[in-house]
């Protein structure tokens, strides 16, 4: 009898949940040595600075000889897009960074380990914490209330200041 994927990563038959979870892990290693993340990166951060060094070179060429050039983007600026540059490209760096440390295929692989090994933690483990999810929640909230009187008070020191 198959068995759900919740009875899998709960352990309800722990010899079909081994079973699956060591053919998983086999296909993973044996995927392991291809960076699939770093290789994106590593062709667009490239691509994004030669953009930005066009973009900088038309601006600078437009304000010496004063002429509208033609903006070689045309195109794709005319298109919509929400993304600033400047978050693109630390985001890329970003993937750069964890794709050289970690290939794709780790971080999907300590993801398939965590699906199979936190469910039941978390199960084992569930009083203790709620217990610290509490305290830190009741941590945070008095920081939060901290600064915000501590940001309340300069400010109005502030406009007081003004007033005089």
């Amino acid at each position: 009898m198959p068995l759900s994927f919740h009875d899998l990563i709960y352990w309800k038959n722990a010899m079909q949940t081994v079973a699956t979870f060591l053919s998983g892990l086999i296909v993973l290693l044996a995927l392991y040595f291809y960076s699939v993340l770093e290789v994106l990166s590593c062709i667009a951060i490239p691509s994004l600075i030669i953009t930005m060094a066009m973009r900088i070179i038309y601006y600078i060429l437009n304000m010496i000889f004063k002429e509208n050039f033609e903006h070689p983007f045309k195109i794709w600026l005319k298109k919509d897009l929400n993304l600033s540059k400047d978050k693109a490209l630390v985001v890329l760096f970003g993937c750069h960074y964890v794709g050289r440390k970690f290939s794709g295929l780790t971080l999907i692989f300590l993801c398939y380990i965590g699906v199979f090994f936190l469910p039941k933690l978390l199960k084992r483990y569930e009083k203790e914490l709620c217990d610290k999810a509490t305290s830190f929640r009741i941590c945070c909230q008095n920081l939060y209330t901290r600064i915000s009187t501590i940001i309340t008070e300069k400010a109005g020191k502030k406009y007081a200041n003004k007033e005089n």
